[in-house]
């Protein structure tokens, strides 16, 4: 079952790595804004800092979404995990500076990965500075990453086993 997982998430992965790398371009045409731009550090390095913090993102979500798609048996449960985490990404307060607003998240913006990806993105695409907190975002991060696989794969791969 493996073999049949691995490639759906490496898909998912690269897949959301060139839609988001296209809507950074449309950013940048929009307004100006790219990784990086202007600074000292080697010029592939913020984009390569973004991609990283996306692709830990993403591997949270994406088995999570395949394990609660493949349970409903219908493409909306996917759709509905999505935008479940979307919806709590807003409401709780997903695209404010979330380092100089600790005490007002919401406790359930702790629990997505989205809330401690955001300040450093925001720090390479918009200001043009490498993260500060860059060290403790990718073991976050990490974290959240092996428990959306374990949790996600694990759901997928019994029910797999179920159907047979």
């Amino acid at each position: 079952l493996a073999w049949s997982l691995l490639p759906k998430t490496l898909l998912a992965l690269i897949m959301s790595t060139l839609t988001g790398t296209a809507l950074m371009a449309i950013v940048y045409f929009w307004i100006g804004a790219w990784p990086g731009l202007d600074q000292a550090f080697f010029p592939g390095q913020a984009l390569l800092g973004v991609w990283i913090l996306a692709a830990l993102v993403v591997l949270f979500w994406v088995p999570i979404t395949m394990a609660f798609g493949l349970r409903s048996q219908y493409f909306a449960g996917a759709i509905a995990v999505m935008l479940t985490a979307l919806t709590t990404f807003f409401i709780g307060g997903g695209l404010s500076l979330v380092r100089v607003n600790l005490d007002r998240a919401v406790w359930f913006t702790w629990l997505i990965p989205n809330a401690y990806a955001v300040d450093p993105m925001r720090d390479l695409i918009l200001f043009h500075q490498w993260p500060v907190d860059w060290s403790r975002t990718l073991l976050i991060l990490g974290g959240f990453a092996i428990l959306g696989l374990t949790v996600g794969w694990g759901i997928t791969w019994r029910q797999l086993r179920r159907l047979g």
